[in-house]
């Protein structure tokens, strides 16, 4: 499995990545050709109340202005 995916990534290393990386360091480690995230899941045991199960962490890499941004843009890409 690993070596069809590093293989392969050149084919969507033109999109945006969301990675899943659950280190206590201050970034994810990222893998090659990416060398920068736009989301980051943290967890798969975070707590939310009403929620019964773990549910999946995740940050955006940027400020609130740059996530509405990024919803725009990908809104326009799907219509």
């Amino acid at each position: 499995m690993a070596i069809f995916f590093e293989k392969s990534t050149h084919v969507f290393s033109s999109y945006d990545l969301w990675v899943a990386n659950y280190t206590k360091g201050q970034k994810p480690v990222l893998p090659k050709p990416w060398d920068n995230w736009s989301f980051w899941q943290i967890s798969s045991k975070a707590q939310v109340p009403g929620v019964k199960s773990p549910v999946d962490l995740n940050l955006f890499n940027g400020d609130a202005d740059k996530l509405e941004d990024y919803s725009i843009k990908v809104n326009k890409k799907l219509n």
